[in-house]
């Protein structure tokens, strides 16, 4: 793995991430109004996802409800993101993402193959603004990588 590479697929455990999610929850503390109807997908924005997607993108909710309560399942991790995981940042990401708020919205953005990883990217709604969930697998399905960053921040 090069040095890009395992900057984009270890995101989740630099302390930018921890930056990002005390921006986002500074942000909640004073939230913009949201219309009512971005309270859920719209049906083309669901209806453009193949099937193979949408196993995937159930996935990267899931994954985002663990990292929001703490309890994560390591099986699913690459070695190096298990590595890079370690139960103090599992832990700080769990009160930042809890500070935010269950998500209003989760949608597929857009995915890409970089190297030996499909990167999937999810545009996730919470009260302080919009995520961007950039969700990292390897060819055998494991997860290589997790970042979460404010919509419109430089990755």
């Amino acid at each position: 793995m090069n040095a890009f590479q395992r900057r984009i697929l270890l995101a989740a455990s630099c302390a930018a991430l921890g930056f990002v999610l005390s921006t986002m929850s500074a942000r909640a503390a004073s939230p913009t109004p949201t219309p009512a109807s971005t309270a859920s997908p719209s049906p083309a924005a669901t209806a453009s996802v193949s099937a193979a997607d949408q196993k995937v993108l159930d996935r990267a909710k899931s994954w985002y409800g663990m990292l929001q309560t703490g309890k994560i399942d390591r099986t699913q991790l690459t070695k190096d993101m298990n590595d890079a995981m370690t139960p103090a940042k599992v832990e700080a990401i769990s009160q930042q993402l809890k500070a935010l708020g269950s998500p209003t919205t989760f949608t597929q953005k857009d995915t890409a193959v970089v190297g030996a990883y499909s990167v999937y990217h999810y545009n996730v709604t919470v009260s302080g603004g919009t995520l961007v969930m950039t969700f990292a697998l390897d060819k055998s399905g494991q997860i290589a990588g997790i970042n979460l960053r404010p919509a419109g921040a430089t990755p």
